[in-house]
């Protein structure tokens, strides 16, 4: 999806918290998504991570995981080595036993780790179960001319 993530202008983000993204150590973030479109969103937001932010590694199954490779342990051992997480959610996914057990297994450590949940086709309100426990990073609204954070 080209030119899925967008960031409308905000208060939030003129002179705030995105100008001290550029002093942040590396930090590796795990991108969860579970079926369309939550896959596709991933893929846009595991790229622009790469070209926006140099010290921040993304890591999403699709790209991660070699041919051959035991997924379920490249996946563990992947979860085992950040305390940051991004976690794609859908009306139709927002139960789906991987995306809980990977914010799960994500929020280990209570103290340090961090869980964003990214609502794709649905207001954060709107999130039941498991996955309303993390604080929203915001939701994606699609339109005809893209998709657009709000």
């Amino acid at each position: 999806m080209p030119g899925c993530i967008q960031r409308r202008p905000s208060s939030d983000t003129q002179g705030g918290r995105l100008a001290t993204l550029g002093t942040l150590p590396h930090v590796r973030v795990f991108i969860s998504w579970s079926g369309e479109p939550s896959r596709s969103i991933a893929h846009a937001l595991n790229g622009w991570l790469e070209g926006v932010l140099p010290q921040v590694e993304p890591w999403m199954s699709d790209d991660g995981i070699d041919s051959g490779a035991r997924w379920n342990e490249v996946i563990a051992e992947s979860l085992d080595e950040t305390n940051y997480g991004v976690v794609c959610i859908t009306r139709s996914n927002q139960h789906a036993p991987w995306l809980t057990f990977e914010a799960g297994a994500l929020a280990k450590s209570a103290r340090t780790a961090k869980v964003v949940p990214l609502c794709i086709d649905l207001p954060f309100s709107d999130v039941t179960g498991l996955l309303q426990l993390f604080k929203s990073g915001g939701s994606i609204r699609m339109t005809s001319s893209g998709c657009f954070m709000t």
